[in-house]
């Protein structure tokens, strides 16, 4: 290494050249590598994400198909033949009669042809079993149904309906196949008793159909499991019913998300989804060799575009190194020359710029030394120690130095002047970027921003709705969170004062309480009932997920933002009576300058 140091410094132009060349290939190795290391990151970022919109597909065919599946079983409260079957069964009548399965068969035939994956549709009366299945197939007849705990769960549902993973029908024990099944009891509309329950058997070919549909990757597949990780559909039916086993199962208790792991030793990205509706789990499994196949091709392209990128930029260097170096190389020729006493040389001075004019000067100095030494002829001697006074007189070594330092200065000069625009011009970004918007606003925007957004619902509500707000300006001057007013106003027109067949009206108080603000938004609407009222208090609490059939993601939002910014004794209360309206109290902080917000995903 310091041989080639050595090597390199006895020349001004292989100093020249390794300086131009490092400076080029520098930042073509820091922006290769972040390239590669961005294009590495986009492309596990696009597996991700197209695997996550094919699971939320699968997952949402596979609720659509079970939802039917739930409204064919709704069919049977719907007929008043099958109802009367059920209502004789259960007053004591049990016999099978044959007007009984005439009825029963004629009902369950029209059923399962709804469906073609139906595997099989049964009606349990308690003392009767009526069924249609493929090929006529007869039910085990020792078949304990009332003790299996599927037929528990779903007596205890009162009506609503119990979906039912992957199993071997229940009520043919010795099949060598598998069904996953939905079930509910089937009530009486006039008395509210529970007449018997419907069990409706799919084969798995629909959910497979479904699975197959565009498995998105080249060698991936997927596999259905229920919450507790037992599996529920797999390209390998020996594993079905099994529990899923991989290296790490703490995932099951979340909603979605992806992970590495090795299983089998291979390398798997495995990305899931969780389904609202049956709480069932999507994965897909990836071989990494799928992602890092594409990385490493980016990778290789990377390496020849940088390799043709340095050979260019060496031959562009030695180009430069040799028009900056040559120049100083024949001053050093002429003074080497003029050291040696010899005046008579010839170079043609081509520009204007700074080693011109030095040349242009040495020249000059030439001639003048070449004039003065023809005059100076009486003695060797004294000519001699003349011609040496006057070289150092003269040819001043600090002035050459300084000359050169010129030069070099006048490059760093220029190359930072360049630096200065770029960094002004990034300045004025950042200071623009930062003057986009601001997270925190004046309480006053809040109120002003809703009472043009009540204002433009009157137009639409005329008489319909009123409003006052009631506001202390001292409270108007504080700061706090953007919008947070605004959702919980949408959401008592909407879901409060809308719904109501009267007037009605939204009253928006503010008041100081301690060291919080507390701003009261009250409607005189509909109301909210108690299960619903719980159901919303346990989700801003978060003991409980929110249901998204609550209409209140809105102000679950509000209430999320602001424990996150501000902190858990801030947020949201909720106060409501069916037919009487709704109060919601909204805690903030005392505030009298903006501060800088905990996140801003919100926003």
């Amino acid at each position: 290494m310091r041989r080639i140091v050595k090597w390199i410094g006895a020349r001004l132009q292989r100093k020249t050249m390794a300086a131009l060349t490092a400076m080029m290939i520098l930042p073509l190795a820091i922006l290769g590598t972040f390239i590669y290391l961005y294009s590495y990151w986009t492309i596990e970022r696009d597996y991700i994400n197209n695997s996550k919109k094919y699971l939320n597909q699968v997952s949402q065919n596979i609720e659509h198909n079970i939802k039917s599946l739930e409204m064919i079983s709704i069919l049977a409260f719907m007929d008043e033949d099958v109802i009367n079957v059920l209502r004789m069964d259960r007053s004591g009548n049990s016999e099978n009669t044959p007007y009984k399965q005439n009825i029963m068969g004629s009902f369950l035939t029209k059923l399962k042809e709804l469906r073609n994956d139906v595997n099989g549709i049964y009606i349990f009366s308690g003392s009767n079993v009526y069924y249609k299945s493929k090929q006529d197939e007869t039910i085990d007849s020792d078949y304990d149904y009332k003790n299996d705990f599927w037929y528990k769960e779903t007596v205890n549902l009162k009506g609503a309906t119990y979906v039912i993973g992957t199993h071997i029908p229940f009520q043919k024990k010795h099949s060598n196949y598998y069904v996953y099944s939905i079930a509910r009891s089937i009530i009486d509309y006039q008395t509210g008793n529970h007449l018997g329950v419907i069990l409706i058997d799919a084969l798995l070919d629909g959910i497979s159909n479904m699975a197959e549909v565009e498995k998105v990757f080249d060698g991936s597949w997927l596999v259905i499991t229920d919450n507790q990780g037992k599996i529920i559909f797999s390209p390998d039916r020996k594993e079905i019913t099994k529990s899923l086993e991989l290296s790490r199962n703490d995932f099951l208790n979340d909603v979605s998300g992806y992970f590495f792991t090795k299983e089998k030793e291979e390398e798997l990205l495995v990305n899931y989804v969780t389904s609202e509706y049956t709480g069932w789990k999507m994965l897909q499994f990836i071989p990494s060799e799928t992602v890092y196949n594409a990385s490493r091709t980016i990778g290789l392209a990377l390496i020849l575009l940088a390799g043709l990128l340095i050979f260019l930029s060496v031959l562009i260097s030695f180009y430069v190194s040799i028009k900056i170096s040559k120049p100083i190389i024949d001053i050093n020729s002429i003074l080497q020359r003029i050291g040696e006493g010899n005046f008579d040389w010839d170079l043609k001075i081509k520009g204007n710029d700074e080693v011109s004019q030095l040349m242009l000067g040495i020249k000059k100095m030439s001639i003048r030394l070449k004039a003065l030494l023809k005059r100076v002829t009486t003695a060797r001697l004294k000519q001699k120690e003349a011609e040496l006074k006057f070289l150092q007189s003269q040819i001043n070594p600090h002035f050459l130095h300084n000359t050169l330092n010129s030069i070099q200065m006048m490059a760093i000069i220029n190359g930072q002047v360049d630096m200065a625009h770029m960094i002004d011009d990034l300045g004025k970004f950042y200071k623009s970027g930062i003057f986009q918007g601001n997270d925190m606003v004046k309480i006053r925007e809040e109120v002003d921003h809703v009472r043009l957004y009540l204002k433009i619902l009157q137009m639409r509500y005329g008489d319909k709705l009123k409003w006052t707000i009631n506001i202390n300006e001292v409270i108007m001057e504080l700061y706090t969170a953007k919008f947070i007013l605004q959702p919980i106003v949408e959401n008592a027109i909407y879901h409060g004062i809308e719904p109501n067949l009267y007037p009605g009206e939204i009253r928006i108080e503010g008041k100081l309480k301690d060291d919080c603000v507390e701003i009261c938004i009250e409607d005189s609407g509909v109301g909210i009932s108690e299960d619903k009222l719980e159901g919303i208090l346990l989700s801003l609490s978060g003991e409980k997920q929110l249901d998204t059939q609550m209409n209140s993601i809105g102000i679950k939002n509000v209430n999320d933002r602001i424990k996150l910014y501000f902190g858990n004794r801030y947020g949201l209360s909720i106060f409501s009576q069916k037919g009487k309206g709704t109060r919601v109290l909204i805690k903030i902080p005392v505030l009298h300058r903006p501060v800088p917000l905990a996140n801003k995903y919100f926003f």
